[in-house]
């Protein structure tokens, strides 16, 4: 069984290309891990300061275990500009997105 969230959080202007970067990074490592126990997509809004995070993750998977995570997330440390809202999720249905 898989564990599902959400995450979303605002960013400040000014560390908005400092996250990309760092969100282009972590997703090179997990496409160079070729993880099959997680699943992670990001969405910044119109605004351009909010985030969403979708991710999946296998019961056994911890995010120090992650490829890269570290200095992602001392990224995200330094860039929110208010505590992100995380949300566990349960599946309904789903078309090819998941």
């Amino acid at each position: 069984m898989s564990k599902l969230v959400m995450a979303r959080s605002k960013v400040k202007a000014e560390k908005v290309e400092e996250l990309e970067a760092s969100i282009k990074r972590l997703a090179a490592e997990l496409e160079h891990s070729q993880r099959e126990d997680m699943r992670y997509a990001w969405f910044r809004l119109p605004d351009g300061v909010t985030y969403v995070i979708l991710a999946e993750f296998g019961e056994n998977v911890a995010q120090t275990s992650i490829p890269g995570y570290a200095e992602f997330d001392e990224v995200i440390k330094s860039a929110v500009s208010e505590k992100p809202i995380v949300e566990k999720l349960t599946l309904s249905a789903s078309y090819r997105f998941l």
